[in-house]
């Protein structure tokens, strides 16, 4: 367990954590989430209003949001489909100090039901391309190993359980400090994350096992000074990530593209801010991803599709969300 990470950071990475990082999470309302359904004509997001967060539909060609779900209190995660489209996997708190289950619904958000009890709380939810099964993350301890870090969730670990709760395993032989969202990759059998900030790891869906790679691309001759999401591609052949360099004082974040054969790495965006919440689109033809423009006074990101063959991006305009 990494209980000394923060000990060992160097300040670059505190300021990292402390300005870029968290600056889309801890937004009094914004966006906590964006994918796309299984066809690629919608996005589903999580919006918080900063009160209570919720799951919205939207379709790429209007922009016009609905809700997903009816709840009227609580926090909602990112949903994830199964692959033939028939469900969707999430997490849900009813409120403050509850714990957050995964909930299994029928793609319009009707017929949601909890896994069996855990007793702790759930997240990131993914279904398997079997749909037998989901994977989850859960962490051990919540706090501060540092005086000057913020308390947070730490000592992940990611688990698997059929979709009824039963035969739930534990995927990683270590707590990690603190994870990104997962990836699953097409063919079911690894996930790839990026552990602290620090590296992206591939890793085995077996039980208490190791990591297959960690990766820690070099950008232009150089390390990226942090990497904040990774995502497989469509076919599994390659990743997409963002990662950030200190620019003045400030992280600019952008998206590349690894191939997981020859290493090479690509560059599909060139912009300032913070870029996160990355997702690929079923078919491999675009992703979805928020940046933050941090010379935007009001401090809301803006949704971009990017056109993974063009490198064109699109801001998309939504509305109905509040």
């Amino acid at each position: 367990m990494r209980r000394t990470h923060f000990l060992q950071t160097s300040l670059t990475s505190l300021l990292l954590i402390a300005v870029g990082l968290v600056a889309l999470a801890q937004a009094d309302a914004g966006y906590r989430g964006i994918t796309f359904s299984p066809d690629g004509s919608c996005l589903l997001a999580v919006y918080s209003d900063g009160k209570w967060s919720f799951i919205y539909k939207i379709p790429i060609d209007t922009g016009k949001a609905t809700r997903l779900t009816a709840a009227t209190s609580g926090y909602e995660g990112l949903p994830s489909y199964s692959a033939d489209g028939k469900q969707i996997a999430y997490s849900f708190s009813p409120g403050p100090g509850t714990n957050s289950r995964i909930f299994i619904a029928n793609p319009d958000g009707s017929n949601a039901h909890p896994l069996a009890n855990s007793g702790t709380s759930d997240f990131g939810a993914l279904l398997s391309p079997d749909s037998k099964s989901v994977i989850f993350k859960r962490y051990g301890y919540y706090g501060k190993y540092s005086p000057i870090a913020r308390p947070a969730q730490h000592e992940w670990n990611f688990y698997t359980a059929d979709l009824n709760g039963d035969n739930m395993r534990r995927l990683t032989s270590e707590s990690l400090y603190e994870v990104s969202p997962a990836s699953l990759s097409p063919d079911g059998k690894s996930l790839v994350f990026v552990d602290s900030f620090e590296a992206i790891v591939i890793h085995p869906l077996e039980e208490m096992s190791k990591p297959n790679a960690v990766l820690k691309p070099r950008l232009n001759g150089k390390k990226a000074e942090v990497y904040g999401e990774a995502v497989f591609s469509a076919d599994g052949k390659s990743i997409l990530f963002t990662a950030a360099f200190n620019k003045g004082g400030k992280y600019d974040y952008n998206v590349y593209q690894l191939d997981l054969r020859t290493q090479n790495v690509e560059s599909l965006t060139s912009a300032k801010g913070h870029a996160g919440q990355l997702q690929i689109s079923r078919d491999g033809q675009k992703a979805v991803f928020l940046h933050e423009d941090y010379d935007r006074t009001d401090g809301k990101a803006t949704v971009f599709l990017l056109d993974l063959k063009t490198h064109d991006l699109t801001p998309l305009t939504i509305n109905g969300i509040h």
